[in-house]
């Protein structure tokens, strides 16, 4: 196939840019160990590559076949050697196409996954045309490229274009898609799954389809899947319509909506990014004269859109309607019936799409709604040039250009009626006029079958008489040399510059030899590592002395000056695989080199799986990790649960475990630890009489020089032991065959807690009288004499001291008249720190009259030319009346961004933007906390969270941040620059009468980072906060104020109801100490001593104790 776009020199900058590649990640191992070491580095198979360039989103990361098997599809029959459905009938394939034209179905075709569909390489420039059946994802993992499903009309029954039942990470691009009569695209089980540069549509919207003139667009799911640049045009509704997993994150940015009949989206949404995209009319566009519908499915509390910059237009492409200058403003359809307004679905900022690791989100640098237009109707469809176009494509897209064009079916005599077709202006069509023509003859001279032209090897040093060489690597990098030459197809149907053609020898130059062979003698001392002291990097190449310069893709290990100098140890139990790369640069020549190194986590756990039986003695059941016996399984008879998991295989042997001459014995597992840590052991069905132990190798006696040990219960016993790197240590049940569940190693960690210096100013009202009542300019002042101001302009309306149970009293605010009440506060100072906090509790007496519970201002940086506000607020919470029936028993709270435009806004009349918090309701006369806090986030942006508790309640729930400025702001007003001081504070009442607030507990203040505090001796914490008392969670204790040099054993004793001991945990400790322990549900209290001679026991200091709840 000619490649149109001129080749153009390649500098060592412009060949390291050829090569797509992305970011951190993470990757779950199989097998039963819960974190088996993950696969040793790959050279042929780097699985941080993107797809291909220009692929993006949440599918970008997807392999297909890479370096598997070459398929040729040879005819365009249904089935059979050289069909298409036996190339996609397995995967661990490349499928090319000898052929091109229109494939008569006679049933569905299934996909396989590890696939890639490479319809480039079909002659004529425009793949390969499926018709009478649809494309179907049956497995995960796949790539299509440049494919058309166009089923057309068939007659009778109801059909999709393109379905299936899997998807996920998968990507689609290039493609054309349309001419069915229900969904032209209906996959519901997708996650981060792409769809790019594809045509949708027309729909069939005149056939045989039961509800009439049905032809819908796309509808899709489930999760974190990426729309974007797609022309979906010519549907009669469905354009798209989410059938997304209650919150889960999708993208919707970029794409142009052409032509609808009835309806643009609908539908249930997560959370989706909505982001500029081009909304166009036709002559058929006769509803839906918005960006999306909410049905009753889309609650606020799993439904929130990002929406901005998307523009609706005429069929001339003029832009009057003000939703395009502002999304909300009627951008979205809302559902009355539901009682939520704009502001409970309004997000701040896009939701992350997460794959690999990453934030693989296209709405975080989208292209503007317009220069989105320009690309998609100059780069959409099945096709790698414009004059490849087949006739369908090359026809809608200049209607879309145009505003020409309408809404068209398959079936002349269909059952739609007649005022149906005129209303929305159906024209039939006769698809037979459309399907491409056979091209049966192969383009391109292949003598070795491999897929790539003798020319195209020949020009790469590649020989044209070895198929070997498909799946090798000629410059490195991401892509084998048959994706690089398939790529090569593509440059003119990305935009200018996406797509780079992969290099000659000519212009690698003399230098490439010299380079390669430095490749690939190039390895890494070590790929499987904790820290940044294991692995060292190469600077020069062995063979040539290329020198060679490493990056990172990966938050979790960071390089300077080609050194590793830090790496993140995942916590979970999953290692985490990090991506880097090596420039290799002999001359004017650079290559690039990929590798993938597994971070080990700080955590790992192994735990019993039937396939376990039978392992003989000494098997490696995970790093570091052996059985001393063989091993027999069984099945408990009801399941258990650790860590949230339910547990229900052990292991045993034909021996009792226990221990002799320095080692374990019978039912016992050997461990060897790689770091400082915790060691966890587990067994179930332990009986009352019998122990289970952590013992080191090495010691004399298991009953006394334990690290661990924990007495059984009957149930399930957790033992647990602070251990040290390099030692080796059994877990064993003494004295019974017992049944071990697993065990669990937890690596120990720097403590990364921030301790803020706090400066508040509060008013409780305990101490002021009941009955006491206040006027106008009355104050109340706190025992720092500081006082809030209460403004009462109506003698209807009362503010009084009033009690709220025992000798705890609140501020009462009744509005019984059409004037507001108040209460402000006005520090002396502009609060300033790294966080403001605002805190009070309320009760109100109904739910449906707003109240602003807290307006704060700025009068130092907000004003009338950076907010909406005329003055110097920068946002209120309130309470919202949008769910404000009579027959609603709760409502929310919403807050207002005063540095976004409202979508009632005018400059006579500034309104800022209102956003709701999910999963918070409150309701009438019950006791509430909410705490705001404004930071300045990692962003640089101004941040403002919520959290709240209901009454009696010790901890605060996170609910939601909004970023201020987040919409429309005014021109000039940067307001990222602005770091704020809040200077002033007030409550305000509705002024709408029959109101009552109650308002205690008044907060107001600011934290700084501060140098930690001295700490007694012992500090007892759960769950990351100190605790008095403890559950049964696990409990670590820290010691404090040691001398430096101290060594001294630390053991944490559990004792029983009848202060009998029950287990013990030990740990070796040098200066500052700190030991863990899982507490037994039998434990009632637990001691702490600390012994420099363990024969004599002798303590050092005073114990320390705990006891339980």
């Amino acid at each position: 196939m000619k490649i149109n776009r001129a080749l153009k020199s390649f500098t060592a900058m412009a060949l390291s840019a050829i090569l797509a590649f992305g970011a951190a990640g993470t990757a779950a191992a199989s097998t039963n160990t819960d974190n088996a070491s993950a696969a040793e580095f790959s050279e042929t198979e780097p699985d941080r590559a993107v797809a291909f360039p220009g692929a993006d989103g949440a599918g970008k990361f997807a392999t297909g076949g890479r370096g598997g098997e070459i398929y040729h599809v040879t005819n365009l029959n249904d089935s059979g050697t050289g069909s298409l459905r036996d190339a996609v009938s397995k995967g661990r394939r490349i499928v090319v196409f000898d052929v091109g034209g229109t494939i008569n179905l006679k049933s569905d075709l299934s996909i396989s996954g590890n696939i890639s569909v490479m319809g480039q390489t079909a002659p004529g420039g425009a793949g390969v045309t499926v018709r009478n059946g649809k494309l179907a994802m049956a497995g995960d993992n796949i790539i299509v490229r440049y494919m058309t499903s166009r089923p057309g009309e068939k007659g009778s029954g109801e059909y999709d274009a393109w379905g299936g039942s899997k998807g996920s990470n998968s990507i689609i691009d290039h493609c054309s898609i349309g001419w069915a009569n229900d969904e032209q695209f209906g996959l519901y089980s997708s996650r981060n799954m792409t769809m790019q540069y594809s045509i949708i549509g027309p729909a069939n919207c005149l056939s045989t389809h039961s509800k009439g003139s049905h032809g819908f667009g796309p509808m899709f799911g489930a999760a974190s899947n990426t729309w974007h640049h797609n022309l979906i045009c010519h549907n009669m509704s469905r354009n798209f319509r989410g059938k997304v997993e209650r919150e889960q994150p999708n993208d919707y940015v970029n794409n142009v909506v052409y032509g609808w009949g009835g309806q643009t989206a609908y539908g249930t949404f997560g959370h989706l990014n909505y982001v500029n995209n081009y909304f166009k009319k036709s002559i058929s566009s006769r509803n839906g004269d918005n960006f999306g519908s909410l049905d009753s499915g889309s609650n606020y509390e799993t439904t929130k859109f990002f929406m901005e910059g998307n523009k609706m237009t005429d069929r001339k492409g003029n832009a009057a309607n003000p939703m395009s200058t502002n999304n909300w403003n009627g951008g979205l359809s809302l559902n009355r019936s539901l009682n939520y307004y704009e502001s409970h679905y309004r997000a701040s900022e896009h939701f992350p799409i997460i794959s690999n690791g990453i934030d693989v989100s296209a709405a975080k640098n989208p292209e503007s709604a317009d220069a989105a237009f320009n690309n998609v109707v100059s780069y959409a469809g099945a096709a790698v040039n414009l004059d490849s176009r087949n006739k369908i494509d090359a026809e809608v897209l200049n209607d879309a250009y145009t505003g020409s064009g309408s809404l068209s079916g398959g079936l002349e005599n269909s059952k739609v009626t007649a005022d149906v077709r005129s209303k929305y202006s159906i024209k039939y069509v006769n698809y037979d006029e459309y399907y491409p023509k056979s091209v049966l003859k192969k383009e391109i001279i292949d003598s070795d079958n491999d897929g790539m032209p003798d020319d195209w090897e020949i020009a790469r040093g590649l020989n044209p008489n070895d198929s070997s060489d498909a799946n090798g690597y000629y410059i490195g990098g991401a892509y084998t040399n048959i994706e690089h030459y398939c790529n090569d197809l593509t440059v003119d149907s990305f935009p200018e510059g996406v797509v780079t053609l992969s290099p000659t020898l000519d212009e690698l130059g003399a230098d490439y030899s010299k380079a390669i062979e430095d490749l690939n003698s190039l390895k890494l001392s070590k790929t499987k590592i904790s820290s940044a002291d294991e692995i060292s990097l190469p600077v020069s190449g062995s063979k040539f002395g290329s020198k060679i310069s490493w990056s990172s893709s990966s938050d979790s290990l960071k390089i300077e000056n080609n050194a590793v100098t830090q790496v993140i140890q995942p916590t979970g139990v999953s290692n985490e695989n990090a991506y880097i790369a090596a420039d290799i640069a002999n001359g004017d020549c650079v290559l690039k080199k990929y590798f993938t190194v597994t971070i080990l986590s700080s955590t790992m756990n192994w735990f019993a799986s039937s396939s376990d039986n039978g392992k003989s003695a000494g098997t490696v059941l995970a790093d570091g990790l052996s059985n001393v016996s063989g091993i027999i399984t069984g099945e408990l008879g009801a399941s258990v649960s650790i860590d949230g998991v339910s547990r229900t295989t052990y292991i045993t042997s034909d021996a009792n475990g226990g221990y002799s001459d320095g080692k374990g014995s019978g039912t016992c597992l050997k461990y060897t630890a790689p770091n400082d840590g915790t060691l966890y052991g587990y067994a179930a069905e332990l009986a009352d009489t019998k122990t289970l132990y952590i013992v080191p190798e090495g010691v004399e006696n298991y009953k006394t020089d334990y690290v661990g040990m924990k007495a059984g219960n009957g149930g399930t016993v957790t033992v647990s032991a602070k251990v040290k790197a390099g030692n080796t240590y059994y877990i064993f049940p003494a004295g019974t065959k017992g049944k071990l569940l697993g065990m669990k190693f937890a690596k120990k960690t720097e403590s990364s807690s921030e301790i803020y210096e706090s400066n508040y100013e509060k008013w409780d009202f305990d101490e002021l009288s009941a009955g006491t009542s206040y006027a106008k300019n009355d104050t109340i002042t706190n025992k720092n004499g500081k006082s809030i101001s209460l403004d009462i302009t109506d003698a209807a309306d009362s503010i009084t001291i009033a009690n709220r149970s025992g000798s705890s009293n609140y501020l009462k605010i009744a509005d019984n008249s059409k004037s507001r009440l108040k209460w402000s506060y006005k520090p002396d100072s502009p609060l300033s720190g790294n966080k403001v906090v605002f805190e009070f509790e309320f009760n109100k007496s109904d739910i449906e009259k707003d109240t602003t519970f807290l307006r704060v201002y700025d009068e130092i940086n907000a004003n009338a030319n950076n907010t909406y506000s005329n003055g110097s607020v920068i946002f209120d919470l309130k309470t919202s009346s949008n769910k404000g029936e009579s027959s609603s028993t709760s409502s929310e709270l919403v807050l207002t961004d005063y540095f976004s435009m409202g979508t009632s806004s005018t400059d006579d009349s500034p309104k800022g933007v209102d956003f709701g918090f999910s999963n918070f309701t409150y309701q009438k006369d019950k006791w509430y906390g909410i705490r705001l806090e404004y930071i300045k986030n990692a962003d640089g942006k101004n941040e403002v969270a919520l959290y709240t508790k209901n009454d009696g309640a010790s901890k605060y729930t996170y609910r939601d941040s909004v970023i201020l400025g987040s919409g429309v702001q005014r021109p000039n007003a940067d307001i990222d620059n602005l770091t704020l001081t809040p200077t002033k504070m007030e409550l305000m009442t509705p002024g709408s009468g029959t109101v009552t607030i109650g308002i205690d507990n008044i907060s107001v203040g600011t934290e700084t980072l501060a140098e930690e505090p001295k700490t007694d001796t012992y500090v007892f914490r759960q769950n990351g906060v100190e605790a008095t008392g403890y559950d049964d969670s696990e409990l670590t204790c820290s010691i404090n104020g040691m001398p430096e040099n101290a060594e001294y054993t630390a053991a944490a004793a559990e004792y029983d109801s009848d202060g009998m001991m029950i287990g013990m945990t030990r740990s070796e400790c040098v200066g500052d100490g700190e030991i863990s322990i899982m507490p037994s549900e039998a434990s009632q209290e637990i001691k702490i001593f600390v012994w420099s001679d363990m024969a004599s026991m002798e303590p050092l200091i005073e114990c320390g104790d705990i006891k339980r709840k």
